[in-house]
This record gives structure tokens, sequence and C-alpha cells, in this order.
């Protein structure tokens, strides 16, 4: 849902502001734009935009079970280790990105960046579709909300790593 914002006299945020960005869903994408004369000597010093966008993070993030090394051994196991070491270079920037529901299911594994191999990219996607439940991210009060993650299959094989989205 789209909502219009509010403004503010200077750099803190407003209690109307701060109002909308708790509302905010975590699927949801907040758009920020900032007008603001630049502190300078200049003697035209015409205003500034700047403009961004947001995503609300969870305050309780979802975990899959057992932690992150059961997560690291998973995808070793059920990706890693089913692929022949002269495909990696197809994998350098695959990054595929998923949904944690409230209920702790995998859900809507998308696609940023495919690797150049679909069979390859077929594995990834039924390995993520196939984890266990997670333990859902949960807002403030506790309630359960869905959080988005992605991978970035060209870093794992590398270092093991991978990052919240």
């Amino acid at each position: 849902m789209w909502r219009r914002g509010t403004s503010g006299p200077n750099a803190t945020l407003t209690s109307s502001q701060l109002r909308i960005l708790g509302e905010a869903k975590p699927e949801c994408i907040v758009q920020v734009e900032v007008h603001y004369i630049p502190e300078n000597n200049l003697r035209d010093n015409p205003a500034q935009v700047m403009d961004f966008s947001l995503r609300m993070i969870p305050l309780y993030e979802a975990q899959y079970p057992g932690g992150r090394a059961n997560m690291e051994s998973y995808l070793r196991t059920n990706i890693i280790d089913q692929i022949a070491s002269c495909t990696w270079d197809e994998l350098d920037l695959a990054t595929i990105r998923f949904w944690v529901n409230p209920e702790g299911k995998v859900v809507g594994p998308h696609w940023k960046a495919p690797s150049k191999d679909p069979a390859l990219d077929e594995l990834i996607q039924t390995a993520i579709c196939s984890m266990p439940d997670w333990t859902p991210a949960r807002d403030a009060a506790g309630k359960p909300i869905a959080q988005e993650f992605e991978f970035n299959l060209g870093t794992l094989l590398q270092t093991g790593c991978y990052r919240y989205r």
C-alpha cells in the first residue's frame, strides 16, 4: 500500500515519520526523499535532493534450525557437494533470494542473477525450497513476520558466507 509521507524541519525524525516507519511491514520498501541546502561557502547554494530506499529489518531475525553452522552444512551437502568444480566459475554472480514466511517456511525463491546453467539453477532452487522450517522472524511485539534472505552462491562457495537481506 502506498502512503504519502510527512516532512520535518531538520534531520531529526518527527513523531509522524517514526509512526510511519513503525507501521512499515518487512515486505515493504520505504522510499525516502531528503531536501536540503548544503552547508558550504558558495554564494549560489541551491537546495539539493537526495533519495534512497530501505527495507525494514525485523527486530528478531529468522533462524535456521540449529543456527548458521547447521545451515552451512545443509548448503554444503545439498548444493556445493553436488556441483562439479568445473562449474564453479558459473556461480560467481549467481544470487538467489527467498522469504522465510511467518510459519517458518521457505517461500518465493527467485533469482536476482541466475548462473549460466539452467540445470544448476534448478538444483540450487530445489535445495533452497527443501530447507527445513526455520524459526520465523518476529516483530517487537513477538508476532511472527516474514523476512527476505539473499544468498550469493559464488561467495558461499569461496567463504561459506551468506547475507541477510
